[in-house]
């Protein structure tokens, strides 16, 4: 079957574009939580609707079969991200199992919501990205606790009531990619499970995508994932790169068909948001 997701009609700088305009970029807030974009509701380009994660839905799984879509999704997803939040609003740590298809989000000059840690060692790279987050959500659920608020939303309520601002606490999602390469190190595992166990409250978020459908060894990582999206092909369209939502492992009654993002455009996104922090 020829994969059509790259027809004209669904490139991602014409249709998504639309609905973030230039005067848009860097215009959303976190506060209660981050629009995820996978894509077009049932292919109709009117429709460019989100789904979040925030304290009720903290993480996201993104499964798919080789071919189908899924890098092109995880690419869509960072793109609108980075196109929709200033580095003030979020910052990203991208962990790429594979060392392959983050590779372009390093390359300098990037985006200023992206961290970069000792990335000409990619091993120091992934570990020292989970102890840093594991430290930054320690430090947020100590000074939780002091102030009697048991997650990110509450802290940002009383910081809006006591100072009339609106600007919320940063948020921080870590994306992993091809994250059953993983099971293979108890170390960073055992990191990476603790992390999404007590970072859930913190506005510490994760998105984990795979092609692979083990499954087993990883359970109690799979069991902290309330989102889902499923890479497929549409049954009567013949087109691959559609995306099924399931919450809570019940499949949704929606699908989206997610636009190419070609690596070219993205690379074009990275010079400008960074030659846009330098204005700043």
């Amino acid at each position: 079957m020829k994969y059509e997701m790259a027809e004209k009609v669904l490139n991602y700088a014409e249709s998504v574009e639309a609905h973030i305009p230039e005067s848009k970029v860097w215009d959303s807030s976190t506060q209660d939580g981050i629009q995820i974009h996978p894509g077009f509701l049932d292919g109709d380009l009117k429709n460019f609707f989100p789904e979040f994660l925030n304290d009720n839905t903290p993480n996201l799984l993104v499964r798919g079969l080789p071919g189908y879509g899924k890098t092109n999704l995880v690419n869509a997803i960072i793109t609108s991200i980075l196109r929709m939040y200033s580095k003030e609003e979020i910052e990203l740590y991208l962990v790429d199992f594979k060392q392959v298809d983050f590779d372009l989000y390093f390359q300098k000059p990037t985006a200023p919501q992206i961290k970069v840690i000792d990335y000409d060692n990619y091993g120091a790279y992934i570990e020292k990205s989970i102890d840093s987050l594991l430290e930054l959500s320690k430090e947020r659920i100590s000074l939780f606790t002091k102030l009697g608020v048991t997650k990110i939303s509450e802290y940002n309520e009383r910081l809006g009531r006591a100072t009339g601002e609106s600007s919320p606490m940063k948020r921080s999602l870590l994306i992993l990619n091809e994250y059953t390469a993983m099971l293979e190190n108890p170390v960073i595992l055992r990191k990476i499970n603790q992390l999404l166990k007590i970072g859930r409250a913190c506005g510490v978020h994760a998105i984990a995508a795979t092609q692979s459908n083990r499954t087993r060894e990883a359970l109690e990582f799979i069991s902290q994932f309330g989102l889902t999206f499923v890479v497929s092909a549409h049954p009567s369209k013949n087109q691959k790169g559609w995306v099924d939502v399931y919450y809570g492992g019940r499949r949704a009654s929606k699908s989206y068909k997610t636009p190419f993002c070609d690596e070219n455009y993205i690379r074009e996104s990275l010079r400008k948001y960074a030659s846009l922090a330098l204005e700043e």
